[in-house]
C-alpha cells in the first residue's frame, strides 16, 4: 500500500529515531504514516486489535449520466461549448467479517477495518483507497466490463463478486490477471464456497476458464479442493459426470507436458506434471493415467532412479489406488532392499491409497507390529483414515484395537492420528470421534482434537450449503461418462 521503497525508507526513520531506546507498536506505525503520507497508523490496529479478517462484497455497475441540455444562443455572444458527460463505473464496496459459518455468523454491527483496496479496471489504472464504512462507493472514468479488488494481490482480506462480476472476470481471467491475481481470486472463491456464501458451480466455472493456465502455482491453489468436492459433495449417481469433467477439463493439459520431462524443462513444468498426476489419477480415475502409472511404478520399484523423483509419490500413490494384493507385495519387497529415506517414505505413504479391503486390513495391522517403527506408526495409520474410501473401516479398526495403536504411539506422533479424523465430514462420525478421543486422551492432542471437531463442523456446513448446487451444475455442465476414456 506504502510502497517498498517507502516502507524501507520508514523503517530506516524508525530504528533511527529510537535507537537504543524503548519503542512500541504505534510508534513504528506513526512513523511510517510521517513517511508515506498515509493512515497507516490509523489503519493497523483494526488489523492487529481485533480477531478475523474483512470480505469485501464488491459490485460494479456503469452508470450512462443524461446528456447535456442544450444551451440557448444569446445575441452577440458566442455559444458555449457542451461537454456531454461521460460514462462512469460506479464500484460498491460492502464490508463485514469473513466467517467460515458462512453470513448467519456475522453478527449485525461487527467489526470494521480500515481497508487499503487496491483496484483495476479494463477503463481505468490500478489505484488505492482506504474504505472504512461499512458500504462505500466509488467511481472510475469510463464503462468497464469487470473490476478486480485487489490489485497485485496484496490485500489482507477475501473478497466476493456478485454472479455477473464473477463471470466477467472470468472471461479476462487469463489476459488481464497476474499469476498473483489469479492464484488471489481462485483462492478467495475457494473460501466463499466452503463457508457456503458462493455457488460451488459458480467455482467450477472459474476452474474451467484457467483449464489452459499452465502455471504450477495456479493449478496447486485449487487441486485440492477438486478432491474435496468430489469426497464430500459428490452424490454417487453424480460421481462418473463429475470426474469426466475433471478429465476433460485437464487431460489436454497434461497431452500437452507429457507424461515424462523433456530436456531443458522448468522445475515449475515438472511440479505441474506431479499435480496433474493426481488430479487425474485421485480425483479423475482416468484410466490412462492409471496405466501409465502402474508402469511408471514398476519401473521404480525396481530402480528408483529409473524415473522423475519429482512424480514418484504421485505414481505410486495412483498405481497403489488401482493395484491389487500382488502390487502391494511388490511394494513391500521393495521397501525391504531401499536405505534412501525419501524413496522410503515415497512408498510408505503410498501403502495407505490400495482401496482392498484385506489389504488396507493388512496395513493396519502392520502398523502396530515391530515391522514399523513407533515414529512412523501413527502417521501411517493417519494416512490410511485420511484415504475416503478406507476411513471408516480404518476408524473401527483402530476404535476395535485401540490398546495395541497406543502403544505405538509417542508424545508428539499421537496427535496425528487425532488431527486425521478431521476428514469425517458428518455428525454422527464427529461425535463419535470426539467422545472416543475425551475417553481415551492422547498426549499433548488436546488441540488437535478442537481442530479436528471446528474442520469438521465446517465440513459438514460446506457439504449442506452446497451438495445439492453441485448436482444442479453437474446436471447442466457435467460431460457424459464417454470414456472413463479421455
Amino acid at each position: 500500500y506504502v510502497s517498498p521503497e517507502v516502507f524501507r525508507r520508514g523503517v530506516s526513520a524508525y530504528l533511527r529515531k529510537f535507537a537504543y531506546g524503548n519503542a512500541t507498536a504505534e510508534d513504528f506505525w506513526e512513523t511510517l504514516s510521517a513517511a508515506s503520507m498515509r493512515p497507516v497508523s490509523r489503519i493497523m490496529p483494526t488489523f492487529v486489535n481485533q480477531p478475523g479478517e474483512p470480505l469485501l462484497t464488491v459490485k460494479s455497475e456503469c452508470i450512462m449520466p443524461p446528456p447535456a441540455p442544450p444551451v440557448k444562443k444569446r445575441r452577440r455572444r458566442r455559444a458555449r461549448r457542451v461537454i456531454q458527460p461521460q460514462p462512469k463505473t460506479e464500484i460498491s464496496i460492502s464490508q463485514r467479517r469473513f466467517l467460515t459459518a458462512g453470513p448467519g455468523g456475522d453478527p449485525a454491527g461487527g467489526p470494521l477495518w480500515k481497508v487499503p483496496v487496491c483496484l483495476k479496471s479494463e477503463s481505468s489504472k490500478s489505484f488505492c483507497q482506504v474504505f472504512s464504512d461499512r458500504n462505500q462507493t466509488v467511481r472510475v472514468a469510463g464503462c468497464s466490463p469487470w473490476v478486480f479488488a485487489n490489485s497485485n494481490a496484496v490485500g489482507y482480506y477475501r473478497t466476493q463478486y456478485d454472479a455477473d462480476g464473477l463471470k466477467a472476470l472470468g472471461a479476462v481471467v487469463m489476459d488481464q490477471l497476474s499469476t498473483a491475481e489469479r492464484i488471489s481470486l481462485v483462492q478467495d472463491q475457494d473460501a466463499l464456497v466452503r463457508a457456503g456464501q458462493q455457488s460451488v458451480g459458480a467455482f467450477l466455472e472459474l476452474i474451467g476458464a484457467l483449464r489452459d493456465d499452465r502455471e504450477y502455482s495456479v493449478v496447486s491453489a485449487y487441486d485440492g479442493s477438486l478432491q474435496q468436492i468430489l469426497d464430500y459433495l459428490v452424490m454417487p449417481e453424480d460421481r462418473r459426470a463429475y470426474q469426466s469433467w475433471v478429465r476433460s477439463t485437464f487431460g489436454p493439459m497434461m497431452a500437452k507436458i507429457g507424461w515424462t520431462p523433456a530436456s531443458q524443462e522448468t522445475d515449475d513444468t515438472r511440479r505441474l506434471r506431479a499435480t496433474l498426476f493426481r488430479i487425474l489419477g485421485m480425483t479423475g480415475d482416468d484410466p490412462e493415467t492409471a496405466a501409465v502409472s502402474l508402469k511408471l511404478a514398476r519401473k521404480y520399484l525396481k530402480d528408483p532412479d529409473s524415473i522423475d523423483a519429482g512424480i514418484a509419490q504421485e505414481v505410486l500413490a495412483v498405481a497403489a489406488r488401482n493395484g491389487d494384493a500382488a502390487l502391494f507385495e511388490e511394494y513391500l519387497e521393495a521397501m525391504g532392499g531401499i536405505s534412501a529415506p525419501e524413496q522410503f517414505y515415497a512408498i510408505g505413504a503410498a501403502l495407505a491409497e490400495f482401496r482392498d479391503p484385506a489389504v488396507v486390513e493388512r496395513v493396519l495391522r502392520t502398523s502396530v507390529t515391530d515391522e514399523v517403527r513407533n515414529q512412523d506408526a501413527a502417521a501411517l495409520i493417519a494416512l490410511v483414515v485420511r484415504v475416503p474410501e478406507n476411513r471408516n473401516l480404518a476408524w473401527n479398526w483402530i476404535k476395535a484395537h485401540w490398546p495395541e495403536v497406543e502403544k505405538k504411539i509417542t508424545m508428539s506422533s499421537g496427535s496425528a492420528i487425532v488431527s486425521a479424523t478431521a476428514s469425517f465430514c458428518d455428525v454422527e462420525s464427529r461425535d463419535d470421534v470426539q467422545k472416543f478421543f475425551t475417553e481415551h486422551r492422547v498426549p499433548s492432542s488436546d488441540r488437535a482434537l478442537l481442530q479436528s471437531v471446528e474442520r469438521m463442523n465446517a465440513c459438514i456446513n460446506f457439504r449442506e450449503h452446497q451438495k445439492a448446487d453441485l448436482a444442479a451444475w453437474l446436471g447442466g455442465h457435467g460431460s457424459p461418462d464417454t470414456s472413463a476414456d479421455r
